[in-house]
């Protein structure tokens, strides 16, 4: 039978380090106030951004009753 506990553990590493470095870059290198954050111009430039839309933009309705929908 195979293990499925290498995946979750990766699945659980990928997302803390994601959340981690989201957290580094928008709060201690201050990309909410500075807007654009360049690195390797042009291959590598982070800018901010808000999704306010649901689902990844999809739709772009911003009510409740389409969060529900979705849900």
């Amino acid at each position: 039978m195979v293990s499925l506990a290498p995946l979750y553990r990766s699945s659980i590493v990928s997302f803390v380090v994601d959340q981690l470095t989201k957290l580094y870059v928008v709060q201690y290198l201050n990309l909410k106030e500075i807007g654009t954050l360049t690195v390797f111009e042009p291959y590598l430039v982070i800018r901010m951004d808000w999704n306010t839309g649901i689902n990844l933009g999809i739709g772009g309705v911003q009510g409740d009753l389409a969060k529900w929908c979705l849900i």
